[in-house]
């Protein structure tokens, strides 16, 4: 991203951002946090060596624009009958550890409907009217059959006289490849506005729900459901058939570039390929977050070793050219770090709720819709330090709106398709407007302060 020299000086503070400093522990788990504040948030981690196949997949699939992948599209916790028509429009849930939906019910559909499980709200109502035909945009295909997704930095050529498989290689750190053999189909609520007071009037009930509240004493589910990841699925991209793959396959690989070759035949647990069940592929949708107010008042305090993470490479994306620097990100790779208990799946949306909540403190709820930072990631795999730059993005294009106590993002771009020289002059002097500065300063504090972290890694 080219950045004007007044840019680079809003995100100065921001790019010297250090984690607290650690206290060495004998326990697993750390002494209680210097925080007294309840954490009810996901902490954002940066970290030197992230882990897991879910989490390098997921996080440079991002990139694409098409929304959030899941590393297993089959999902968790699903009816026979929702295993059938794929996660949907509708669908409630969480995105788990294991970068899948955990589904736990649909908001147009009856509470005895066969595709609802056994995790539904006792209070549960269907949202009224009903889904209509119109009220939804499918495009049957959107994808293309042999279609291939490949992150930033990832080479994908075919393998020639060898149907159905492609070599691919990269320089990058992490990089993420999709396959369709079959090609995908894309359904999108057109008009998700009127689920914002439906979801206003039980949100608070869902987050009670997910973690097994009734208001006395109750035993939290491991993890606990944190404020900013309850998710409502507004569009999807459904496919018979699937496969993909994460790059390294081995966290603490160096030896790059890798080659691999890929066959979609293959039925392990990497390369999966089944015609009988639909498969959200990439799923889209809104975000929910309750104020600070009203989760200390209807949700137990989460203790802070229980607290979760959500974590980003903090080395960049490609080996940096500087001989120094390469060597200095290299001697990280020895370092002991503390991490989170547990370490959620990163997604961009429970950040930006956390910058909502603290700009519209009034509001009883937060909401951010996959659109807003599908915008703005520009192809990118998010990195700490391409995350800065996608957080001042928004900044640059996002007004915060609070409407009947809903806080949400907002575009501000001109609406003519060609602006006048006026027209950008007075758009370019809104954006150093003072609620510009106020987001600014609210996340270079989310950036910076942040909880310590919980459990002993090493690497």
């Amino acid at each position: 991203m080219e950045a004007s020299s007044d840019n680079l000086k809003n995100l100065l503070p921001m790019l010297k951002v250090v984690m607290p400093r650690q206290e060495m522990t004998s326990g697993i788990r750390r002494p209680y946090r210097q925080y007294e504040e309840d954490r009810h948030f996901p902490i954002y981690a940066p970290v030197w060596h992230p882990v897991g196949a879910p989490h390098r997949f997921s996080r440079p699939q991002l990139g694409s624009g098409n929304g959030f992948a899941p590393f297993k599209p089959h999902g968790f916790e699903k009816s026979e009958e929702h295993l059938k028509v794929g996660a949907g429009i509708g669908d409630v849930g969480y995105l788990n550890e294991l970068g899948t939906f955990t589904f736990f019910f649909n908001i147009f559909y009856p509470k005895d409907d066969p595709i609802q499980t056994s995790h539904i709200p006792r209070n549960f109502t269907p949202i009224e009217p009903s889904l209509s035909e119109w009220e939804v945009k499918t495009v049957p295909g959107h994808f293309p059959p042999g279609t291939v997704i490949a992150s930033k930095g990832l080479e994908v050529s075919h393998v020639p006289d060898s149907e159905g498989k492609i070599k691919f290689s990269t320089s990058a750190r992490e990089a993420a490849v999709m396959i369709l053999p079959s090609g995908a189909a894309r359904e999108d609520l057109v008009d998700t506005s009127r689920l914002h007071e439906y979801v206003k009037t039980h949100a608070t009930d869902w987050y009670q729900h997910r973690n097994l509240y009734s208001g006395i004493n109750s035993a939290l589910p491991d993890p606990p459901g944190m404020n900013g990841t309850l998710y409502l699925i507004t569009g999807s991209d459904k496919a018979k058939s699937w496969a993909n793959a994460a790059l390294p396959q081995n966290a603490t690989m160096e030896e790059l570039p890798m080659l691999f070759s890929y066959d979609p035949s293959s039925r392990d647990d990497r390369f999966t390929h089944i015609d009988y069940y639909t498969y959200s592929v990439f799923l889209r949708g809104i975000t929910i977050a309750l104020s600070a107010a009203s989760w200390e008042k209807h949700l137990p305090e989460i203790p802070p070793d229980e607290v979760p993470s959500q974590s980003l490479h903090r080395r960049p994306l490609f080996d940096p050219q500087n001989r120094l620097v390469r060597i200095w990100h290299w001697l990280q790779r020895f370092k002991k770090e503390y991490i989170p208990y547990s370490d959620g799946i990163f997604h961009p949306s429970t950040f930006l709720l956390q910058v909502l909540v603290n700009m519209a403190p009034e509001a009883d709820l937060a909401l951010v819709e996959d659109s807003v930072w599908c915008s703005v990631i520009n192809g990118e795999s998010l990195t700490h330090e391409t995350f800065i730059l996608f957080l001042h993005r928004i900044v640059e294009k996002y007004d915060v709106t609070t409407n009947a106590g809903i806080a949400t993002f907002v575009s501000r771009e001109p609406k003519t398709t060609n602006p006048s020289l006026v027209q950008k002059m007075l758009a370019v002097t809104s954006r150093s407007s003072t609620s510009d500065k106020q987001m600014l300063k609210i996340i270079e504090r989310l950036l910076s302060d942040q909880p310590k972290p919980t459990r002993k890694k090493n690497s």
